[in-house]
């Protein structure tokens, strides 16, 4: 989904112009920015936070070949969903199939024994 069809989605359940949705949606993503830009998080009841957070120095491969080079450490944007929103996600898009064992020669089994680690 992009901004435009965000835009639009927020227009049709609202009542607002397209054009007026657009500019109320560019106008908390720009509050957003500048709030994390300033150290701030941003706590939305129910949905999740968004803050940033510092990133450790890293190495990584040059991709000129020549070697491996430092990534000094940066603040990085994250977004953690709370808990309403992971479990509404994961129960419309997780298959909920039931397991069913097979095995050859037809038998089924309604208990069957783990033996091992996985």
């Amino acid at each position: 989904m992009t901004r435009e069809d965000l835009a639009r989605e927020v227009a049709l359940r609202t009542g607002l112009s397209r054009r007026d949705a657009g500019a109320v949606l560019d106008c908390i993503l720009r509050v957003m920015e500048e709030k994390l830009c300033e150290g701030e998080s941003i706590y939305l009841r129910g949905f999740g936070c968004f803050e940033a957070k510092p990133a450790c120095r890293r190495r990584a491969r040059d991709p000129r070949g020549e070697g491996l080079i430092d990534i000094p450490p940066r603040m990085r944007p994250v977004f953690r969903p709370y808990n309403r929103l992971r479990d509404a996600v994961h129960a419309s898009l997780s298959p909920s199939a039931r397991a069913v064992f097979v095995f050859p020669g037809g038998a089924s089994a309604s208990r069957v024994s783990v033996v091992g680690g996985f």
